[in-house]
């Protein structure tokens, strides 16, 4: 659709918000404030403060505040999700993105949150190129393509594959993991746990991450291996390396999204969940399961 968008920061957020109770707090070592009558004295914090147990619920709805005396609408699908007509507004924290197909209505909004009568502090960052480490590239057509080719170092890095070359030159579809792994709890009956060169759960983590915003052609694969996380043994190992090899192929890989108005909606099923959990007979074939239900 040709979106505009602009990526924002909030300086210091957390401090920006109100207090709404009184909070004391002891003097710190160091510091000596005498009193007239001897007794210990306290100090009231005057600001919401980073490490306060309330801290983020109260930026939270201070910036909730200041976005619907603009006309936005938090979304029933995402509390973080702002909606106005025309006008999508994204927040993380201390972090926001503004899409629209309109740049004065950004440009105004902007304006708005830092010359309006409750004045936020922030810094303009322009278009989006990044966010919460998804590398943003944009085409001249309207599309644009999402990767993460630093946490894809990073996971190679973990696995020492990045020093590993012989791999960088190899495209053969061996390396795709394209046929199923099946793995189990005790593999071939292999009792060796695995060798703790690096943590299997971290390297779970990592790739979690990543096949849910934009590799999704690892999400298989990673699901299977996350299912051993407590008790991992070599054969888990060696499934881990496997997927690291076949990233080290295809680091600059992500999803691109192109301009397009159809609002079709394609489901594959009969994914052979029997052959990835080892039941004796498949999954109905004839239904889609989703989070909110299931549907013929």
């Amino acid at each position: 659709h040709k979106l505009h968008s602009k990526s924002i920061d909030f300086v210091l957020a957390f401090p920006q918000a109100d207090l709404e109770e009184d909070i004391w707090m002891q003097i710190p070592q160091g510091v000596t404030i005498e009193s007239e009558d001897g007794e210990p004295r306290l100090l009231k914090l005057c600001k919401n403060l980073y490490g306060l147990k309330q801290g983020s619920n109260n930026w939270f709805k201070h910036l909730k505040k200041g976005l619907m005396t603009r006309g936005l609408k938090p979304s029933e699908i995402d509390p973080c999700l702002y909606l106005k007509e025309g006008l999508a507004v994204l927040t993380y924290v201390d972090d926001c993105i503004l899409v629209s197909s309109d740049q004065k209505a950004i440009d105004e909004l902007v304006d708005s949150l830092k010359n309006g009568e409750e004045k936020f502090l922030l810094t303009d960052e322009g278009d989006i190129d990044k966010f919460l480490g998804i590398e943003i590239n944009h085409f001249e057509d309207g599309s644009f393509e999402i990767t993460q080719p630093h946490l894809t170092s990073r996971i190679l890095q973990l696995l020492g594959l990045d020093r590993n070359n012989e791999w960088k030159s190899s495209t053969k579809s061996r390396l795709l993991p394209s046929e199923q792994i099946i793995l189990h709890r005790d593999s071939e009956g292999e009792q060796r746990k695995y060798t703790d060169k690096w943590n299997y759960r971290t390297a779970v983590g990592m790739l979690t991450y990543l096949q849910g915003n934009t590799r999704p052609d690892i999400s298989v694969h990673v699901h299977q291996c996350a299912r051993f996380s407590i008790d991992p043994k070599r054969s888990h190992e060696r499934a881990i390396i496997r997927i690291g090899r076949y990233l080290l192929t295809s680091r600059e890989r992500g999803i691109i999204y192109k301009p397009d108005t159809s609002k079709g909606l394609e489901c594959y099923v009969d994914a052979d969940f029997a052959g990835s959990w080892q039941k004796a007979d498949a999954e109905s074939a004839d239904s889609v399961m989703s989070r909110t239900g299931c549907t013929q």
